[in-house]
């Protein structure tokens, strides 16, 4: 299993991977379970940080 990093799940560069992955984690998160869970895994919580940072996750950001 390869380590996630923090700028992108499986490379250095963006990928359909992390773009398709980042809104199912938004949601993920929103839940109680799901963000005891994520805090689980620092390198999913720094990949999701990252990502979510970006202005185009913010521009499309779910609301709750």
């Amino acid at each position: 299993v390869r380590a996630v990093s923090a700028s992108t799940a499986l490379s250095d560069q963006l990928t359909l991977a992390d773009l398709h992955a980042a809104p199912m984690f938004a949601y993920f998160a929103q839940s109680a379970e799901g963000a005891a869970m994520l805090a689980d895994e620092p390198s999913l919580v720094d990949w999701y940080g990252a990502i979510s940072a970006r202005a185009s996750f913010k521009d499309t950001e779910p609301s709750e």
